[in-house]
């Protein structure tokens, strides 16, 4: 598969100028432009992310900011579209729904795709969870979820079925408290049955829902791990090793 250097980025829920999020997205930037890819990050700022968090973050909302930011700074053809955790569900959505939109891309990464009970679990489960994700998430991730969020919530599933001509590559750790592996295979088997895509799951041993450049202090594995961890990641995204820097080569 002749693919272009290029990836576009579909941030989770958590904004990617946040502190807890801002090294999560750099170092994908910085691992792009190793390789020599070009990278666009694309957020929710103004549905949902800090500093302007708007009415807050809905799948509706997010989608709309994600087309508008596409069409803004159009992709060259044969890229890939890297959708991490919530990205996951608003990536799936715009190939399900607004294919024409988004047929530069050939390839879609779902890097820990989460579950509707997930959703459920942090949202919906008792009257006023939302309230209090919220004020637990505002401050610390740059996030402030809209009060219609569940209600205009749609399962990754549906749009699962609904795609056609893309190349899907589902991603996950061992780590990962969002998505295991029993999701990430049922997503797989959904696209293996619905649809004419080709899909393939990534397992990589030890690695969390977030991949930092050092792990952090609460982290599960040794820093030699976690180089493996990210080599792989990298791997997953780029298929390409990093170029090599050669300064003052004579022949």
């Amino acid at each position: 598969m002749n693919s272009a250097k290029h990836i576009t980025i579909l941030s989770g829920g958590g904004s990617p100028h946040s502190e807890a999020y801002r090294e999560v997205y750099k170092l994908i930037e910085d691992e792009a432009a190793a390789r020599g890819f070009t990278a666009q990050l694309i957020d929710y700022v103004g549905v949902g992310h800090s500093p302007d968090f708007g009415s807050g973050l809905s799948l509706p909302g997010a989608v709309e900011k994600a087309r508008k930011d596409i069409k803004g700074r159009p992709a060259p053809l044969r890229s890939t579209l890297l959708c991490r955790s919530f990205g996951c569900d608003v990536g799936m959505y715009l190939f399900a729904h607004y294919p024409e939109e988004v047929a530069a891309f050939n390839r879609i990464i779902l890097w820990g795709p989460s579950g509707l009970h997930t959703y459920w679990d942090l949202v919906a489960r008792a009257p006023d969870s939302l309230n209090r994700l919220n004020e637990s998430v505002k401050d610390t991730k740059g996030l402030l979820l809209h009060t219609d969020f569940w209600k205009t919530f749609r399962p990754i599933e549906e749009s699962m079925k609904a795609i056609t001509k893309l190349n899907v590559e589902i991603g996950y750790g061992t780590n990962d408290d969002y998505c295991d592996a029993a999701f990430a295979h049922y997503l797989a088997e959904i696209c293996w049955k619905h649809t004419p895509c080709p899909v393939r799951v990534v397992e990589i041993k030890g690695a969390e829902h977030e991949i930092r450049s050092t792990p952090k202090l609460s982290s599960r594995v040794s820093p030699q791990v976690h180089e493996r961890i990210k080599t792989e990641y990298f791997k997953l995204i780029f298929g390409v090793e990093r170029e090599l820097n050669i300064t003052n080569w004579k022949p």
